[in-house]
């Protein structure tokens, strides 16, 4: 591809000693590895963001079908509550962290004897909250991939009262029931621009850039209701998501949408 197309779509990382290389181009990596193995593609997820993918792919509108299969969940049961408590971006320092870690707590009172799980999106933030929360004997961290896996793995042997904490637990975690009753999610989780890749894309590919975070605060929040008769509570805390939610809309679901309050 770099002998057909040039560097230009080359991003070069290195990370801990090992090198990546990836290409920026999603059409180009879209007709060589997909386009040609099938006249008819079908592409499910709850956070497909369809019209995204067609202008990424430089898919042809008029053969494109966006199927919306609606929940038959009741948001009631799921709703995401904006607390609007600081800015968790880089310039709300550690005041910021001081009104997210008091902020919790007070929601961790409201949720004495539930289990739950909080999105601290950073070990630092992780680190904050365990040295200075009032619940510091719920709260179960993890420094490394390892360690989180045999924490999910004993989960259910933890009192009635734990609460999962960590940067990394926006996918593949199963809170159902009283395994997890609330969803803390911290502050937003862009991408991080130290990365040459998503520094690339954020110059050049913003749709892509913050259509990432969209998702991930869309699985962020569906932790903990996993079937239609199971019911928790998702409280965001960082106050950039009043906004980030009025531009960002395009990148969302409806059933996301629905369950704001």
């Amino acid at each position: 591809m770099i002998a057909q197309h040039g560097l230009r779509n080359l991003v070069v990382c290195d990370d801990d000693g090992e090198r990546a290389y990836h290409n920026m181009s999603d059409y180009l990596l879209f007709h060589r590895h997909f386009r040609n193995f099938a006249r008819t593609r079908i592409y499910m997820s709850a956070t497909l963001q369809p019209k995204l993918l067609i202008d990424r792919w430089k898919l042809d509108p008029a053969k494109c079908y966006i199927i919306n299969v609606n929940s038959e969940w009741d948001s009631n049961k799921s709703p995401i509550v904006l607390c609007n408590t600081a800015d968790m971006g880089y310039s709300g320092g550690r005041d910021s962290v001081n009104k997210a870690v008091k902020k919790i707590d007070e929601l961790l009172d409201s949720h004495a004897n539930e289990r739950g799980i909080i999105h601290t999106v950073t070990h630092l933030i992780a680190e904050e909250l365990k040295a200075n929360s009032r619940h510091s004997h719920r709260l179960l961290t993890y420094s490394n991939t390892a360690e989180k896996l045999e924490l999910l793995d004993q989960l259910e042997n933890k009192p009635s009262n734990s609460v999962l904490v960590g940067p990394s637990l926006f996918t593949g975690i199963d809170l159902s029931d009283d395994k997890g009753r609330f969803n803390i999610i911290t502050k937003l989780a862009f991408p991080n621009v130290g990365s040459p890749l998503w520094a690339r894309r954020f110059k050049f590919a913003r749709d892509v850039y913050f259509g990432e975070t969209a998702s991930v605060l869309e699985q962020s929040a569906g932790r903990t209701t996993r079937h239609a008769d199971d019911y928790s509570t998702t409280y965001i805390l960082d106050s950039r998501a009043k906004d980030f939610l009025k531009y960002s809309r395009r990148y969302l679901s409806d059933t996301f949408m629905d369950r704001l309050v």
